[in-house]
């Protein structure tokens, strides 16, 4: 399977974190294969949530997207609504105090067999988190 047939979003889950927020993500930003970067942010203070989106407006890419709750709804909650706003085939999802490279997406691309049909989760034992896939 050649990279460019796989749609891969990255969703980031925040709260009260700018700069790891902005570091989990930094060594992919330029990576081709990655199509869209969806962070969610779980009610941060406002300055906080401000401080952050100006920096990701100072990025000046599009393939970020910055979306904010009305009100905290929690880890669990937040991460299924980042979920939702990802538009590509297959998610990575993150918390903000995680780190991707390009090595990660490269392991991700390798593990999925082109006979697979319909939509997979890559998802190593040690960051299995309490999250019901099923859903997607």
């Amino acid at each position: 399977m050649k990279a460019n047939n796989i749609s891969l979003s990255l969703a980031i889950t925040t709260y009260n974190r700018i700069n790891l927020t902005l570091k989990s993500f930094s060594k992919v930003l330029d990576d081709d294969r990655l199509h869209e970067i969806v962070i969610y942010d779980d009610f941060s203070d406002i300055e906080m949530y401000n401080c952050l989106k100006h920096r990701i407006e100072q990025l000046n890419n599009s393939k970020i997207k910055l979306f904010r709750q009305q009100k905290n709804v929690g880890m669990l909650q937040n991460k299924y609504d980042a979920v939702e706003e990802c538009i590509c085939d297959y998610v990575i999802l993150l918390d903000s105090d995680n780190q991707i490279d390009s090595t990660y997406i490269d392991a991700f691309i390798c593990a999925f067999n082109p006979n697979i049909h319909g939509r997979c989760i890559y998802m190593p034992e040690f960051a299995k988190p309490q999250f019901d896939y099923r859903k997607y």
